[in-house]
């Protein structure tokens, strides 16, 4: 694979609320006891720059793009990206509240 950008399968469409923020990224409450994670680096399209302002607030609803399978912390590897979601046939991501 060629630059830095990992592929992932993608499985469909996870919805939660945003639990909490960190440099690398938020984690989303999905409901059950999977959390989602989502980098900073799927937020936006590659290319375009991003950071911490770009993630929606805490308690917000959101649907992403699954990209991974479960990790040994139960954590299941999602996006917001437009295109990832649009991959995944999701609804728009709603633009962050500020």
């Amino acid at each position: 694979m060629g630059g830095s950008e990992v592929t992932f399968h993608q499985w469909g469409i996870a919805a939660g609320a945003v639990l909490n923020h960190h440099p690398f990224g938020f984690f989303a409450d999905r409901g059950d006891a999977v959390i989602g994670l989502v980098e900073i680096i799927r937020v936006k399209e590659p290319g375009q720059p991003v950071d911490a302002r770009d993630c929606p607030p805490v308690g917000q609803e959101i649907t992403a793009a699954v990209l991974g399978a479960v990790d040994l912390q139960r954590r299941v590897h999602l996006s917001i990206r437009p295109s990832d979601r649009k991959a995944a046939n999701g609804p728009p991501a709603p633009a962050p509240q500020r």
